[in-house]
């Protein structure tokens, strides 16, 4: 990579979506402000982030960026952004048809609850289960679709029918 070996003028991290808590991340980074760049660095800070478990994904922006070197002299470095995603969260569930069992319960069902995590894009595994629930409660030829969508903070909404 052109940039390895170079100064790093400075680092942030930013969230275009929203979802960064109060604590400051930049403690879990490899990569500091006048340090020098490393792919292998970046290659763990993003690890690192993932690993939080709070983000679906991680991109690593690395510009040049004006530097004054050890030596005074003006040189070219690395500015780096870590742009990290949040995990959308369940934020939602609308019921329609019959009404066998609460939304909370419904969720339960599934192994979620509201505010969960969607680490998951396969409604159809939540289907089963929550149509076995409704066979059991006497609805033999229950059929059940969840349909999932994304609000405009990149959240889940479920629709179930």
């Amino acid at each position: 990579m052109a940039s390895s070996g170079k100064l790093v003028a400075f680092v942030t991290v930013s969230a275009p979506r929203g979802g960064l808590g109060e604590e400051s991340l930049d403690a879990l980074l490899r990569i500091r402000q006048d340090g020098l760049f490393h792919p292998l660095d970046v290659r763990q800070d993003v690890a690192t982030l993932y690993r939080a478990g709070q983000f679906s994904q991680v991109e690593v922006w690395v510009d040049p960026w004006p530097v004054v070197l050890p030596d005074g002299a003006e040189g070219v470095g690395v500015r780096v952004e870590y742009r990290v995603f949040p995990t959308p969260k369940v934020v939602k569930l609308t019921l329609e048809g019959v009404r066998a069992f609460a939304p909370r319960e419904l969720l339960g069902l599934a192994g979620l609850a509201e505010g969960d995590a969607w680490i998951h894009d396969d409604p159809g595994r939540f289907e089963a289960s929550i149509a076995a629930s409704y066979r059991s409660r006497g609805w033999p030829a229950a059929s059940v679709v969840v349909a999932r969508t994304f609000d405009e903070d990149g959240d889940v909404e479920l629709l179930v029918t």
